[in-house]
């Protein structure tokens, strides 16, 4: 076989799991098995050999993989986000998400909070927003949301709940000014300031809670305090949560999930155990966040102990996929991860047989159409993960709307990482979006690794799965 020229190499990425060798092309974004000897080979190349002969059978199985649309070399010359045509239609007519920042302020000082922790692109602070700011923000979004098929708005802090007044009145609004149209509200709470009154209201306006618990009570209590006396907040939590329970079951179950932020300095079977014998929130939805490494230098440690117990959770998780043990058996924190597993294999099973010309890596939404965050102060944002210190960030206000050549420049942002992002094998499968783009390169690099491995992680666990006979088709009711 001929050996390619250097810049015709193949854009893959070659691994090795315990079901066999692979690798994953990254025109194609497919990944699949292959034989040994096919492998070695084309390691070889990858790494520039000069020395690298093919066997017939390598060469022919080689030339069926090109033939099929695989090897080819081409990478994206040019950036520009495939939304770009389309991002002016998406901001005027389809805004998806209102993200309301009601208040700076907060009740607690939680260690790892982007507010009150070890970070530098957000303090709190006593403002709240106005009732004219939010009705201003929510008239933009009515009017720039008439393609959505539903209206959604949030209410974000800080605490929400010490604004509580202005979120009635927000709802009172909404339903007189958007009349005919169905409204989804939701709300991320420390939920420490729930009472019957509030509880009731939401309840009434169906809202989606989504209630931050860390784990038991010594985890809980490490990080998450009262500002007033530092007192840990689990048992007011737990109490509160009780309450809503008892009365209100069934909205319970149907619109109350917890956020855990993991710190992985603890064991992971301690937190899954929490949540298996807790009967207050034992059948309730979990999902988790780990501490956010960006806009720190305070990078927490992580207990090998951790890393381990969650392994042989994610074993269990692979059995309970293949219906080799009961359902449940798995944590009920790696159920994001299993819906992830499924969403892997069906994307790679697409019929995409070449990189564009033009594109962009993948992460970025059209800045503000997803989530479009307002500040206290009426600026908008393009979601609630960047930073406010981030001034290039701001894609407009209240009064001027959004800024629609800022929103486009914000969504092509790759273009200053675009030597980098162009030659990485994970271009279809990065994460990463606007919210990183005041990090310094250097920090880049390392982020960059941490998504690589973590794709890599993924990918892996999906071929294991598939060679073990998972039906990805199935539907994710049948798989949880």
């Amino acid at each position: 076989m001929k050996k390619q020229a250097t810049n015709e190499l193949p854009f893959i990425h070659l691994f090795e799991t315990i079901s066999g060798y692979y690798l994953y092309d990254v025109n194609r974004n497919k990944f699949i098995q292959i034989p040994k000897d096919v492998y070695r080979f084309l390691e070889h190349q990858q790494k520039l050999s000069e020395q690298n002969p093919a066997s017939a059978a390598t060469e022919t199985y080689v030339n069926h993989l090109m033939q099929r649309g695989f090897l080819k070399s081409r990478h994206v010359e040019k950036v520009k986000h495939p939304y770009t045509d389309v991002a002016k239609y998406f901001l005027k007519h389809h805004i998806v998400h209102l993200v309301l920042q009601i208040t700076q302020s907060c009740n607690l000082r939680c260690e790892y909070c982007v507010y009150s922790g070890n970070y530098r692109n957000r303090t709190h602070s006593n403002k709240q927003m106005t009732f004219e700011t939010a009705r201003r923000a929510m008239d933009y979004y009515i009017a720039h949301s008439r393609d959505a098929e539903q209206l959604s708005v949030g209410f974000y802090g800080g605490e929400p709940c010490l604004n509580y007044k202005l979120i009635q009145k927000c709802v009172a609004y909404m339903e007189a000014a958007a009349e005919g149209r169905d409204v989804l509200y939701s709300m991320t709470t420390n939920a420490t300031l729930l009472d019957k009154e509030n509880i009731d209201f939401f309840v009434q306006h169906g809202f989606h809670l989504l209630i931050s618990l860390d784990g038991p009570e010594e985890i809980h209590n490490k990080h998450r305090k009262f500002a007033s006396d530092r007192a840990g907040t689990f048992q007011t939590v737990l109490q509160n949560i009780q309450y809503m329970k008892n009365n209100h079951p069934e909205y319970c179950h149907k619109n109350v999930a917890f956020n855990m932020v993991v710190d992985s300095e603890n064991g992971f079977f301690q937190l899954s155990e929490f949540i298996r014998k807790n009967p207050v929130i034992s059948d309730m939805v979990f999902q988790t966040n780990m501490i956010d490494p960006k806009n720190t230098d305070a990078v927490p440690s992580v207990n090998p102990a951790y890393l381990e117990e969650m392994n042989y959770e994610r074993f269990l998780l692979f059995l309970e996929l293949l219906g080799k043990v009961p359902k449940g058996s798995a944590s009920k924190l790696l159920a994001t991860y299993g819906r992830e597993l499924r969403r892997t294999l069906y994307e790679n099973n697409s019929l995409i047989m070449s990189l564009p010309e033009e594109g962009h890596h993948s992460g970025p939404c059209v800045p503000g159409s997803v989530r479009l965050f307002v500040t206290t102060d009426g600026l908008f944002y393009p979601c609630e993960r960047v930073s406010e210190e981030l001034k290039e960030a701001v894609i407009g206000d209240i009064d001027k709307g959004i800024d629609l050549g800022r929103a486009e420049d914000l969504l092509n942002y790759g273009r200053q990482s675009a030597s980098r992002c162009r030659n990485c094998w994970a271009y279809r499968c990065c994460d990463q979006c606007i919210s990183y783009m005041d990090e310094d390169e250097q920090r880049m690099e390392k982020y960059c690794e941490i998504t690589r491995l973590n794709v890599q992680e993924r990918i892996k666990d999906a071929c294991t799965l598939e060679a073990l006979g998972f039906d990805y088709a199935l539907t994710e009711d049948e798989t949880e």
